[in-house]
């Protein structure tokens, strides 16, 4: 069915429910949209009630809370709402509880530790680099209350001339984990001049293999050639879990050397090893590992390697790699699972070249229930992107007499902002037929307005 086909049949259906719509629309004006009623549970409802709601939010990746959350945090003194509302604007990356927050690492004696360590997640998270001082402080201190936290954080708010009294307490009674975080804080600060003490851990087999992980990786922070010698030697460890350590610290290497051993890496008998050596050429695009990372994909038995294979032909855009993955989606003998994969990583990093198959494996689905599944996560990664392209495939599935598949439709529109699919959308919103996607379609409608949401029509 062509685009313009679809759309006239959409408009027939606007205007058959339009005087259905005229009846309701003075009583479903009343609703509150989502926006609306998560608002007014902020401001009304129970602290338990608000910290499901805050869970909600989170999950949904819907931020536009921050002032109403600000606002209940200065007025509660319920200590666990407060350290939710931390996680809600550690997930926003919100900034409005940052004064709080400095206070309290300034002077953390008379607040609970769940709260203080809240606190340090929350500047770690947000990198907020005037926290260095007082997390110093806390870390130098001398009874340790907070020691194995502030050594987590340094590495992500500190500067480079901290890394000489990090490497001091290495050689102190320190905890494995502050041990570990004062490893990976030295990767993080690229602590050139603490190379030799780290390459040393790496290499210590009388070390745990933690120790061992987290010093490879820090090397690969550091921008040394010793560094990355000492990486190259060390990838020849027994130890499978230090060689996946040694992979992700060379992808953070350009050198051809270092390359050299990533792509040996695909093929390391160890299937974490593969997987880290598959994100590493992604990292890097070294298309020059498009023959072993096919053969991966065609071969491997572990399917989170031969997906990631997928995903790492299609982002060094890889000629034989892209034509394989198309036909993955069209061959029907492949599991809907593979086919989906192939869908989703093609439309990830060569949309233009792939969305025309894409869509027309998406059209097959809606005529077989047999394929509902694949339907469902082609619809899924569709609705990712705002593209004119996806205008007659968004119209195809909310003609759909399912009702998932409606939703996943109303996903696509709320991304695009279709004209022409806007008054069917509308109906949706006033018709209990609908079932849940009537309220979605409300939400939708609203969050579109509210977000200035243009038409994709007007800006490809």
């Amino acid at each position: 069915m062509t685009v313009r086909r679809i759309i006239l049949s959409l408009f027939c259906v606007f205007f058959v429910f339009s005087a259905f719509a005229e009846d309701v629309a003075s009583e479903d004006s009343e609703e509150k949209t989502l926006f609306e009623e998560r608002r007014e549970k902020i401001s009304y409802g129970l602290d338990s009630e608000i910290e499901t709601l805050i869970d909600e939010i989170i999950k949904d990746r819907e931020f536009e809370y921050g002032d109403d959350f600000f606002a209940l945090f200065t007025a509660t003194r319920n200590q666990k709402l407060k350290t939710k509302i931390f996680d809600y604007c550690i997930a926003a990356k919100d900034y409005h509880l940052m004064t709080y927050a400095l206070d309290i690492l300034k002077d953390p004696i008379d607040e609970k530790r769940s709260m203080v360590n809240k606190v340090f997640e929350y500047v770690s998270a947000l990198e907020i680099k005037e926290a260095r001082e007082p997390v110093l402080n806390l870390l130098l201190e001398e009874d340790g209350s907070y020691v194995e936290a502030a050594a987590k954080v340094i590495g992500k708010i500190g500067a480079a001339e901290d890394s000489a009294q990090l490497a001091e307490m290495l050689d102190s009674a320190v905890s494995e984990n502050t041990k570990l975080y004062l490893i990976s804080s030295l990767g993080e600060l690229n602590a050139v001049q603490s190379v030799k003490t780290i390459v040393e851990l790496a290499k210590d087999t009388s070390e745990t293999t933690a120790v061992r992980m987290a010093a490879a990786e820090a090397l690969g922070g550091i921008e040394s050639q010793d560094a990355i010698d000492a990486l190259i030697s060390i990838y020849e460890d027994n130890d499978a879990n230090v060689r996946v350590s040694v992979i992700k610290a060379l992808s953070k290497k350009t050198d051809e050397n270092s390359k050299s051993i990533i792509i040996t890496a695909v093929k390391d008998s160890f299937y974490k090893v593969r997987l880290a050596a598959l994100q590493a050429i992604i990292d890097q695009n070294i298309q020059d590992a498009s023959s072993v990372v096919l053969y991966r994909a065609k071969n491997d038995t572990e399917n989170v390697v031969k997906h990631k294979s997928y995903e790492t032909l299609s982002a060094i855009h890889s000629p034989e790699g892209i034509w394989y993955l198309l036909n993955v989606i069209e061959d029907k003998k492949k599991s809907e699972t593979d086919r989906a994969k192939a869908a989703a990583v093609l439309l990830k990093y060569n949309f233009d070249s792939s969305i025309e198959p894409v869509k027309s494996v998406a059209r097959e689905t809606l005529d077989d229930k047999r394929l509902i599944k694949l339907r469902y996560a082609i619809g899924k990664e569709l609705a990712k992107y705002t593209s004119p392209a996806i205008e007659d495939i968004c119209a195809a599935y909310i003609i759909s007499d399912d009702v998932a598949t409606k939703g996943t439709a109303l996903d696509m529109f709320e991304k695009n902002n279709f004209e022409s699919l806007r008054p069917l959308v509308e109906v949706m919103s006033m018709d209990d037929k609908e079932g849940t996607n009537k309220k979605k379609a409300k939400n939708v409608l609203d969050r579109i307005e509210r977000n200035g949401i243009a038409s994709a029509n007007l800006t490809e």
